[in-house]
This record gives C-alpha cells, sequence and structure tokens, in this order.
C-alpha cells in the first residue's frame, strides 16, 4: 500500500513537473501561463491527497441509520 501510494505521488509529481516545463513553449501571456501552472500545481496536490485518502471527494458520507 505505502509503495503504490509513494508511485503514484512521485508519478504525480514528474507529470506535474513535465507539464509544468512544456507550458513556457505556448504562445500565451505571462498571466495565461502563470493560471494554467497554478491549476496544474492544485491537481496535482489534490491528486496526491486523495491518493493518501486524507481527502474523500468521490465517496459521499453514508446516511444509511443501521439499529
Amino acid at each position: 500500500m505505502a509503495i503504490t501510494v509513494l508511485t503514484h505521488a512521485i508519478v504525480t509529481i514528474l507529470i506535474c513537473g513535465l507539464v509544468i516545463w512544456l507550458v513556457r513553449f505556448l504562445p500565451f501571456d505571462g498571466r495565461v501561463k502563470m493560471i494554467i501552472r497554478v491549476v496544474v500545481i492544485v491537481l496535482a496536490l489534490v491528486s496526491i491527497v486523495r491518493s493518501l485518502d486524507l481527502l474523500a471527494i468521490s465517496a459521499p458520507p453514508s446516511t444509511k441509520i443501521t439499529e
């Protein structure tokens, strides 16, 4: 389990770094590039936090009442 989470975090960081590096070559204004970088970093952080099960976005809380 720990190796899977660590592998996921490393792959996510590598992909995030690659995307941020590739954004440099886009023919956009500097402000647009900064927004893209921030969005990529936020998505990477959310992905890593979800892999650590600290943020349960995909699973709503159970409302089932047990007796």
